[in-house]
C-alpha cells in the first residue's frame, strides 16, 4: 500500500495511527516531529483549514463519494486552496478555475456546510505558525522557512519564572518580592562571562541539582551536605540566591 502524500496527513486528526502505518522511515520521523509540535502547541483544530478535502475524516461525504478524490487531480487539495479572504470561493469561481462540472454543485454545498460549521470558526488566520504552514503548502515561502518556524514557536512560549520563585518560597518558608526576584535572575546572567559558570548558576537557581534534604526522601539517612554545610537538613537557599553571605 502506497503512503499518502505528507501534505494530506499533516493536519489529519488520526495522525498518530497514520504514522504507525507509514512505511517510509524518513517521512515517519518528520511526521512524528510535526505531531509533537502540533500537540504541544494545541494546533490540531487551528490547522484543519490545511486539511485536504478528500482526506478529512470529519468530512463524512468524502468516504461515500470518490469524486472528491478526483478533485485532487484538478489541484483542489486543502480547504485553504479554495478560499479567498477567509471565505470559501463561490461555486461559479471554482467551476472556472478548476473546470468543475455542474454535477459538482451539490459536492460544493457539502464542503461549504462543513467549512462554515467546523473549520472557519476554529481557524485563527493571524496565527504565525498557521501562516508558515499555509505558505509552505502554497509554495509561497522560498527562504528562511526554518528561522520563521522557530520564531513563531518561540512567540507561543510563555516565559515565566514565577513557579521557580514560588518553589523557593515554599521550600524555605519565606517570601521573595518581585523586585528581589528580578535582581536575583539578573545577577545569575551578569555575574560572570563564563558560560559554564552561568549555566551552573542557573541550574542552582532553578533547583536542578538534588539537595541533601531531597536525597533523604528516597535514600534515607541524614541530610548531610558534601561541603559540611546545612547538616541540620536545611536548604542552602541563602547561599544560592545571594540573600546573605556565609
Amino acid at each position: 500500500m502506497k503512503d499518502p502524500p505528507i501534505q494530506a496527513v499533516l493536519s489529519h486528526r488520526s495522525l498518530g495511527r497514520i504514522i504507525e502505518n507509514m512505511r517510509n522511515p524518513w517521512i515517519k520521523v518528520q511526521l512524528k516531529i510535526c505531531k509533537t509540535i502540533r500537540d504541544e502547541y494545541k494546533q490540531e483544530d487551528k490547522m484543519q483549514i490545511t486539511q485536504w478535502c478528500a482526506s478529512d475524516p470529519s468530512f463524512i461525504p468524502n468516504t461515500m463519494d470518490r469524486s472528491f478524490k478526483s478533485w485532487i487531480l484538478k489541484e483542489i487539495t486543502s480547504f485553504y486552496s479554495i478560499t479567498k479572504k477567509q471565505n470559501l470561493k463561490c461555486f461559479e469561481t471554482l467551476k472556472k478555475e478548476y473546470h468543475l462540472k455542474e454535477s459538482d454543485s451539490y459536492r460544493y454545498l457539502q464542503i461549504h456546510g462543513h467549512f462554515e460549521d467546523n473549520i472557519k470558526n476554529k481557524t485563527h488566520f493571524d496565527d504565525p505558525l498557521l501562516k508558515i504552514f499555509i505558505g509552505v503548502f502554497q509554495n509561497d515561502l522560498k527562504k528562511g522557512i526554518v528561522s520563521r518556524f522557530y520564531r513563531s514557536l518561540m512567540s507561543k512560549k510563555d516565559y515565566n519564572t514565577e513557579y521557580i520563585k514560588e518553589k523557593w518560597e515554599r521550600n524555605g518558608n519565606f517570601s521573595i518580592s518581585r523586585k528581589d526576584w528580578l535582581q536575583i535572575c539578573q545577577f545569575q546572567s551578569k555575574w560572570t562571562n563564563s558560560h559554564v559558570w552561568r549555566e551552573f548558576a542557573w541550574k542552582c537557581l532553578v533547583q536542578f541539582f538534588i539537595t541533601p534534604k531531597q536525597k533523604t526522601c528516597f535514600s534515607g539517612g541524614e541530610a548531610s551536605c558534601w561541603r559540611l554545610w546545612f547538616n541540620d537538613g536545611s536548604q542552602p537557599l541563602a547561599c544560592i540566591l545571594g540573600l546573605s553571605s556565609y
